[in-house]
């Protein structure tokens, strides 16, 4: 089993634990609360911003809208060094519960965003350490 936890780091969001194989694991994720003020922040963006120094893994950023669809798109990070990864709204990829695409799926819609969350996964086996200093929505 993966173990992992999220804490508040000099005014980072540190994501940090271990990933296991074991017990067929392989993930692991932290989310936020539920925020009604999400669609008001994202409103007119056509990219979400993550600020984060890494450890060169790949994560995996979930979005939440209020009907319970999931929407998700990847960044590899850089080591020791922080960095501002741009998500385009329209590269986010509909998926269900197992992060499975789903087809034919409407795009994602800022006004419905109410959660958002990040994974580790694709067997990235080991330690890992994501500090988050900011997630803001930019109109490119």
């Amino acid at each position: 089993m993966s173990d992992s936890a999220s804490t508040w780091v000099d005014g980072h969001l540190v994501f940090s634990g271990n990933l296991s194989l074991d017990n067929n694991g392989g993930f692991t994720s932290t989310f936020g609360p539920i925020n009604e003020q999400l669609p008001a922040l994202m409103s007119r963006a056509n990219a979400i911003v993550v600020t984060a120094r890494g450890d060169s893994q790949t994560y995996l950023m979930q979005i939440r809208n209020n009907d319970n669809t999931r929407y998700i798109q990847r960044f590899t990070t850089v080591a020791d060094s922080e960095q501002s990864y741009i998500l385009p709204i329209a590269d986010f990829e509909s998926v269900d519960w197992r992060l499975s695409p789903i087809a034919g799926a409407a795009p994602m819609d800022v006004a419905n965003i109410v959660q958002i969350g990040f994974y580790l996964l694709d067997k990235q086996v080991g330690p890992f350490e994501i500090a988050i200093s900011s997630i803001s929505a930019d109109s490119l």
